[in-house]
């Protein structure tokens, strides 16, 4: 295997598949790469494959091939190494006798150890011949919508893992870890037909988010037996979904919440980081007291002391308080994307629903993000 790879190229498809390799893994080839060299009428290519056996990705690299041929290397040395080479110049890779490579650029010489492919797990095939074409860029903001209210460890697997809905002209996700949900929905012309429900990992929607839209703006996706596909250009993503039943969200929505007031959504998360500074660290309880054209935060904790802000609001309705976890408000408000938040809330005891407030919206989708209200007392702020 001989070839030569621009240093910007190379570095831009192995930092595409890190997040795939497992940094602590029983499985030594699974920390290494696979590097796949062959001659094309446009003078060549490398394919670049890694997996952890559940999420695995497979990318091209544009390479002057001289020897086709095929190799494993470390994933994350070499990653290091290629980043710190002089950005522009030609790196040259030549597999030696005893699976070792020496890389080189410019005056700069390396002598890996490599392992050879036997052992490398592959990826399963798929033709994407029943596949869906999505568009990507708004796929991904969703994902940002929503990805931040996955479990990470929950023993009940179906909350590690994004419900992903596609079919009958729309596409939707949701996520919750049992004390918040996101919901969002979106028109796509792509997705026709029935709609499926898969279980999408936390992972998986992570490396989706990487992906470049590229010139056709596009994403193709197919589900085959317990496995995804997402395919963009070069690009293949491939995943097992996630076991279980995910709960169902439906009737997690609250209706009826008509205490509606409507916040600027910068203005609310600065307030909540300045009083979460003195919340309980377990909980980061804050009170919400509305009040006509106002909301009052604060926080009590009998170890640190006490806060308060106060911040503007379109709010005309009667006075009356009610508590969350602030980091799960603070998330969300980084995630909207919009200038505006529209918080409609019930009594101290129902769930609180957050959207969007913004009558330029031009993205034509349904947000909605549900929180459990937190008990607070006078004395502990929790």
């Amino acid at each position: 295997m001989e070839f030569v790879a621009r240093q910007s190229d190379l570095l831009q498809e192995l930092g595409l598949v890190q997040g795939v390799v497992e940094r602590k893994t029983t499985i030594p080839i699974l920390a290494n790469i696979l590097l796949d060299a062959r001659k094309t009428k446009k003078g060549g290519e490398v394919e670049i494959l890694a997996t952890d056996l559940e999420v695995g990705i497979r990318t091209v690299c544009h390479a002057e091939v001289r020897k086709e041929g095929s190799m494993t290397l470390p994933a994350r040395r070499l990653h290091d190494i290629v980043r710190l080479l002089p950005p522009g110049g030609e790196v040259d890779f030549s597999l030696k006798d005893g699976n070792w490579v020496n890389v080189t650029c410019e005056r700069i010489r390396y002598r890996l150890a490599g392992a050879g492919t036997a052992d490398f797990p592959t990826l399963s095939s798929y033709d994407f011949k029943d596949s869906l074409t999505l568009e990507l860029a708004p796929l991904k903001a969703m994902i940002e919508r929503i990805v931040f209210a996955i479990s990470a460890e929950d023993p009940r697997y179906a909350l590690n893992g994004a419900l992903m809905m596609v079919g009958e002209g729309n596409v939707s996700l949701v996520a919750t870890d049992g004390h918040r949900l996101a919901f969002i929905t979106r028109p796509d012309p792509g997705a026709t037909g029935s709609s499926q429900r898969i279980l999408v990992p936390r992972k998986t929607l992570a490396e989706l988010q990487k992906f470049d839209p590229g010139p056709e703006g596009e994403v193709r996706f197919g589900v085959q037996g317990s496995q995804m596909f997402f395919r963009c250009g070069p690009r293949l993503l491939q995943s097992n979904t996630v076991d279980g039943t995910f709960p169902n969200y439906e009737r997690v929505l609250p209706q009826g919440n008509d205490r509606i007031a409507i916040v600027a959504a910068d203005s609310l998360r600065q307030a909540l980081d300045r009083v979460a500074l003195l919340s309980q660290e377990r909980t980061k309880g804050v009170r919400l007291a509305l009040e006509p054209g106002k909301v009052v935060i604060s926080t009590q904790n009998p170890e640190m002391g006490e806060a308060e802000e106060t911040v503007t609001a379109d709010y005309d309705g009667p006075a009356f308080q009610i508590g969350f976890n602030s980091r799960y408000l603070v998330e969300y408000l980084q995630a909207s994307g919009s200038p505006a938040i529209r918080m409609e809330l019930k009594d101290e005891t129902g769930q609180g629903l957050f959207r969007p407030e913004d009558p330029n919206q031009a993205a034509p989708w349904d947000y909605r993000y549900v929180v459990m209200p937190m008990r607070l007392t006078s004395e502990a702020g929790q």
